[in-house]
């Protein structure tokens, strides 16, 4: 009479089995449970950043400063417009590293293409312009915004930032400035941390 017995398993292959199993239900459990510590605990997360910009801790809330526009106008143009926009104070006269500053960040928007829709250019000063520096904007950068601001309104917002000629900011869509790029940062670094942040 002809038997199965080849086809059935031994003890120590039921025994195998049951192991791997076991294995196979505790890998995922192990994984979330590694998850959750790592997320609670902060243990195992690197605590470096990738940013190139310099990250400003606290960020500036951009909305609660006052500006208007050259022709005096309240609130002419909402930092919160769900734009990402380089901010660039700016102090009379601008010099050529000022003009030089300004045209890098044209020339990281413009490098950015179809991802620079989402970003704009905003000047911030604390006086109205002169005549020759509206019209080297409206040569130069005629789609960046000017902005005026009080002196005591910038001292307040940016006083603690150390401001030097040539320093721009980051601002995300929510007005929110989080991220500063100063002499010691290239266009590169812009770049690079617009292009992961207008993804």
């Amino acid at each position: 009479m002809h038997t199965h017995a080849e086809d059935s398993l031994t003890p120590k292959q039921i025994k195998a089995n049951r192991i791997k199993l076991f294995v196979l239900f505790f890998i995922p459990f192990a994984i979330l449970t590694a998850a959750y510590l790592m997320f609670y605990s902060g243990i195992g997360i690197p605590s470096g950043t990738t940013n190139k910009g310099e990250l400003l801790q606290p960020p500036v809330a951009l909305e609660e400063v006052g500006f208007t526009d050259i022709a005096n106008d309240a609130a002419p143009y909402p930092l919160n417009n769900g734009f990402w926009h380089i901010v660039l104070p700016v102090a009379e006269p601008c010099t050529d590293y000022c003009q030089q500053r300004l045209y890098i960040t044209r020339q990281v928007h413009l490098r950015l293409g179809k991802k620079g829709d989402d970003l704009a250019r905003v000047v911030i000063m604390t006086s109205p312009p002169s005549p020759e520096f509206s019209m080297f904007m409206a040569e130069h950068h005629p789609y960046t915004k000017v902005l005026l601001v009080s002196d005591d309104d910038f001292a307040r917002s940016f006083e603690a930032l150390n401001v030097n000629e040539g320093d721009y900011f980051l601002s995300d869509p929510r007005a929110w400035m989080m991220m500063g790029y100063r002499e010691v940062h290239q266009g590169e670094d812009l770049l690079d941390d617009l292009k992961k942040l207008l993804r």
